[in-house]
C-alpha cells in the first residue's frame, strides 16, 4: 500500500474539513430550496384543482338534477310507461306520445343541457328517443352504437343511483363521450320504463383547462377506469410535478401536472454555476496548499532523513539545529533520543553478557540434578542386587518424582499425572508409616488428556497431611474424571478427619477469587493449582473444595471442553 507523506496528508485534511462541508452544504441548501419551492407549486396547484373541481361538481350536480327530474315526475313517467315495450312508431298515439317525451327534454334543457352534450332516452324495448337539440349531428345510428356499447355495463336493478357505465371511442379525441344513465322504474310494479343518458363529450372541459395552461401545465380529466376523459398528459418519462383531486359525485380524477424543469430549472442552473465556482477556486486553493505544504514538510524530511541514517547503523547522525522554531525543537529532541539510544545500546550489550555467563551457570548447575539421578540410581541398583525390592521401588518413586520436578514446565497426560501420584503415595506411605492407598478412576478416552506436570500433586499432598496423618482407618484417596456436556471433571476424595464449615467456608470464599483472603493466605498449595489451572485453560477454569462422600473432603477441577481440545494429544 502506497505510504502518503506528511504534506499530502495536510492536503487530504484540507479537502475533508474545507472543501467537503461547502458541497455539503450547498447541496442540501439546494435540496431545501428545491423542495420548498416544488411544495409551494404543489399547494398553488392544489388551490386551483379544488376551484375546478367546484365546476365540474356543479356540472355534474346539474346533470343529476335533470335524471332526478326524469325519475320522480309522475306525467314523464305515464309517458314513458305508454310507450313501454314499443319497437316503433305505429300509430298516431304512438307518436304523440314520442313528441311528449321530448318535449320533456325542453323542459330541463335551460337548466343543464348543453349542445355538446349526447342525450336520449332507452325504453325497455331499446326503442331510442333522442333530444335533438342536444344530439344535434348525432344519427340515430350513432346513439344506438352507443347505447350498445355503454348498455352492457347499467345495472338495471338501480334505478337510485348515478350509473358511470363508461368511455364511448375514448381513443378519439373529437368523438370521446362520457356517459351518466339512469334507470326509470314503475314505481308501483318495479317494471322498467327506460334508461336515461348523458354523453358528455370531451372536448366540453378544454375551455376550461386552456385558459389556465401556465409554464408549460397540462390539465387532464379521467374516468374511475383511469380512462383519460379530457386535457392532455405529459410525455412518458418525464419527471413532472402531479397535483390531482378527486370528484367524489361521478369518481373521477382531475390532474394538473407541471415539468419539473419548468419549475426547478433556474435554481438547478445557479446550483450548478455556484459548483463550478466552488471547483474553480477549490483547484486553485489545492495548488496553493501543494507550493505551502511543499516549504513546511522540507524541515520534515530532513528530520526523516536524519531518522533512517540512525536506523541503517550511522549512530553519529544528528539533525542540524538551525533555529529555535518547533521543528528545530523536534529536531533537538531527536537528538537527546539518539544518544540515550546510544546509551541503552551500551547497557543491552553489557547485560547480554551478564546473561551469557549466568546461562554458562545454570547448565552447570543442571550436572547436580542428574548427579543426584545417577546416585539413586546406582542406590537402587545395590538395593535389588541385595533383593531389598521394597527400598529399591522406594527409590525409583523418588527418581521419577525427581525428574517430574525438573520438567514441571513441561505438560503431560492425565495417565502419566495418576502413575506420578503413585510414586508420591508410596513415598508418603513409607515416610509417615500410614496404610495409605491410592485409588483412580479415569476412562479411557480422558487418559490421553495433556494437563500441566504435578497438577495434583499439592491437592494429594494436602489430603495426606491435613486430613490422613492421624487417621486411624485405612486411608483411601480416590481421583476419577468424567467427561460431562460443556467441561471435564477431575476429582481428588480422601477419607479423612475433613474440615470445620468455618473453614471450608473460608478456602471456597478463596478459591472463588477473593483477593483480600488470597493476599493474606499463608498455604499457597491450592493457589498454585488454581493459578497453573487457569494459566493453562483459561479464566473459565475453576476449582471448588466440599466435604466429601467418604467423610472427608473432595477437591474438584472444572476445565472446559473447548481448551481440551486444544490440548489433546
Amino acid at each position: 500500500m502506497r505510504r502518503h507523506s506528511f504534506y499530502r496528508r495536510i492536503q487530504l485534511s484540507f479537502i475533508i474539513f474545507i472543501l467537503v462541508p461547502v458541497l455539503t452544504v450547498s447541496v442540501i441548501s439546494y435540496a431545501m430550496t428545491k423542495n420548498t419551492l416544488m411544495e409551494k407549486i404543489r399547494t398553488t396547484h392544489q388551490s386551483v384543482l379544488d376551484v375546478m373541481a367546484k365546476d365540474i361538481t356543479k356540472l355534474i350536480d346539474d346533470l343529476t338534477f335533470v335524471s332526478h327530474y326524469y325519475v320522480k315526475d309522475e306525467q314523464i313517467r305515464s309517458q314513458l310507461k305508454a310507450f313501454r315495450g314499443k319497437t316503433k312508431i305505429e300509430s298516431f298515439d304512438d307518436y304523440n306520445t314520442y313528441l311528449a317525451i321530448q318535449q320533456f327534454f325542453d323542459q330541463v334543457s335551460i337548466k343543464a343541457l348543453d349542445k355538446n352534450m349526447r342525450v336520449f332516452l332507452v325504453n325497455d324495448a331499446g326503442f331510442i328517443v333522442p333530444y335533438m337539440d342536444s344530439s344535434a349531428g348525432m344519427t340515430l345510428t350513432e346513439m344506438t352504437q352507443d347505447w350498445e356499447r355503454i348498455s352492457g355495463s347499467i345495472d338495471l336493478r338501480q334505478p337510485t343511483v348515478i350509473q358511470w357505465p363508461g368511455m364511448i371511442r375514448p381513443d378519439d379525441e373529437a368523438g370521446n363521450y362520457v356517459y351518466m344513465s339512469r334507470v326509470i322504474q314503475d314505481a308501483s310494479t318495479g317494471e322498467l320504463l327506460a334508461t336515461l343518458n348523458i354523453g358528455i363529450w370531451g372536448g366540453y372541459f378544454n375551455p376550461w383547462f386552456g385558459g389556465l395552461n401556465t409554464s408549460g401545465g397540462r390539465f387532464a380529466l379521467f374516468d374511475a377506469e383511469g380512462q383519460r376523459i379530457a386535457g392532455t398528459q405529459s410525455p412518458e418519462g418525464q419527471e413532472v410535478l402531479r397535483t390531482e383531486t378527486k370528484i367524489a359525485n361521478a369518481g373521477w380524477t382531475l390532474v394538473y401536472e407541471v415539468p419539473n424543469e419548468s419549475i426547478t430549472g433556474e435554481v438547478t442552473r445557479t446550483f450548478q454555476l455556484s459548483a463550478v465556482l466552488v471547483v474553480t477556486f477549490s483547484i486553485l486553493f489545492l495548488f496553493l496548499s501543494v507550493v505551502l505544504a511543499r516549504r513546511i514538510h522540507l524541515p520534515i524530511r530532513r528530520l526523516q532523513g536524519v531518522a533512517k541514517q540512525f536506523g541503517g547503523g550511522n549512530r553519529k547522525a544528528r539533525y542540524e539545529v538551525t533555529g529555535n522554531d518547533e521543528i528545530n525543537d523536534l529536531g533537538g529532541s531527536l537528538n537527546q533520543m539518539f544518544d540515550q539510544l546510544n546509551q541503552l545500546i551500551a547497557d543491552i550489550e553489557s547485560e547480554q553478557e551478564q546473561k551469557r555467563q549466568l546461562e554458562l551457570q545454570a547448565l552447570f548447575a543442571q550436572i547436580r540434578p542428574h548427579f543426584l539421578l545417577n546416585t539413586l540410581n546406582s542406590i537402587k541398583c545395590s538395593l535389588l542386587l541385595a533383593r531389598d525390592r521394597h527400598h529399591g521401588q522406594m527409590i525409583d518413586s523418588l527418581m521419577s518424582l525427581l525428574r517430574a520436578y525438573m520438567k514441571v514446565n513441561e505438560p503431560s497426560t492425565l495417565q502419566s499425572e495418576c502413575v506420578l501420584l503413585k510414586h508420591y503415595v508410596d513415598i508418603m506411605r513409607m515416610r509417615n508409616e500410614l496404610p495409605l492407598e491410592l485409588e483412580y478412576n479415569v476412562p479411557e478416552d480422558l487418559t490421553s488428556m495433556m494437563v500441566p506436570m504435578l497438577l495434583l500433586q499439592p491437592i494429594v499432598e494436602n489430603a495426606i497431611v491435613h486430613g490422613l496423618s492421624e487417621n486411624e482407618v485405612r486411608a483411601v484417596i480416590q481421583v476419577s474424571a468424567q467427561r460431562l456436556a460443556s467441561h471435564i471433571e477431575i476429582e481428588v476424595s480422601d477419607n479423612g478427619s475433613g474440615m470445620h464449615p468455618d473453614q471450608l467456608m473460608l478456602l471456597r470464599m478463596l478459591l472463588h477469587g477473593d483477593e483480600a483472603l488470597q493476599s493474606g493466605y499463608e498455604r499457597v498449595g491450592l493457589l498454585n493449582v488454581l493459578q497453573r489451572l487457569r494459566l493453562t485453560y483459561g479464566v473459565a477454569a475453576t476449582m471448588d473444595i466440599r466435604a466429601g462422600e467418604l467423610g472427608g473432603t473432595t477437591v474438584v477441577l472444572a476445565i472446559p471442553s473447548s481448551s481440551i481440545h486444544c490440548l489433546e494429544a
